[in-house]
């Protein structure tokens, strides 16, 4: 039973960090392809002009999703905190 416990924790704890990193890395990824694109074209070889706007980016985006970021967190804690007189 506790492997099965922890088999639960562990997938659920992945997919936790999956659905919390994932959306700040697309962007940063579609982003910075997308402007890497833009410099190509335009020849423009500027370090700073796909390091500014995907950091602000990402930044706006965890600013954006930090209610249900956090809110995801503190119920599963809370279920974890739950099954400890469960299990131990």
């Amino acid at each position: 039973m506790m492997e099965q416990l922890a088999i639960r924790v562990t997938r659920e704890a992945i997919f936790y960090v999956l659905a919390f990193s994932a959306p700040p890395l697309i962007l940063a990824m579609v982003l910075g392809l997308s402007i890497a694109l833009v410099s190509a074209v335009t020849q423009v070889q500027e370090q700073t002009l796909t390091a500014v706007p995907k950091m602000f980016s990402v930044f706006i985006v965890l600013a954006v999703m930090a209610n249900w970021m956090m809110a995801s967190l503190v119920k599963w804690t809370t279920q974890l905190f739950a099954l400890i007189p469960v299990y131990f």
